[in-house]
């Protein structure tokens, strides 16, 4: 899987090769990022942050810094989590994670 959420896909060449990057490091073009499928949990995740942070839309895109996560929402969004999904996550998965995609991830949604 790629980051934010997407996964690579390589289509194998009719000589049964797979696509490699050409010298410039540029994708080819039987190379394709498609975005991972979401599950219930992936919403969930999202919505329990949103509505942790009191914002109306929050995506796995966006960082908990983004809007202005405290510890203590940290835990509430954990606690949540933990009670809504059956999935024990700690603070530290919010702190450490780039973006809410890696926090979905880390929930094995």
């Amino acid at each position: 899987m790629g980051s934010a959420g997407l996964t690579t896909v390589a289509f194998e060449h009719r000589s049964g090769e797979t696509p490699i990057r050409g010298e410039s490091g540029h994708r080819t073009l039987t190379e394709q990022h498609i975005p991972a499928p979401r599950t219930g949990s992936h919403d969930a995740v999202l919505r329990i942050v949103a509505d942790v942070l009191k914002v109306p839309h929050v995506a796995a895109a966006d960082s908990f810094y983004d809007f202005g996560g405290t510890s203590l929402q940290a835990m509430r969004i954990c606690a949540r989590i933990g009670k809504e999904l059956g999935v024990r996550i700690s603070p530290e998965v919010l702190f450490d994670s780039d973006t809410l995609a890696d926090v979905i991830s880390a929930t094995g949604a």
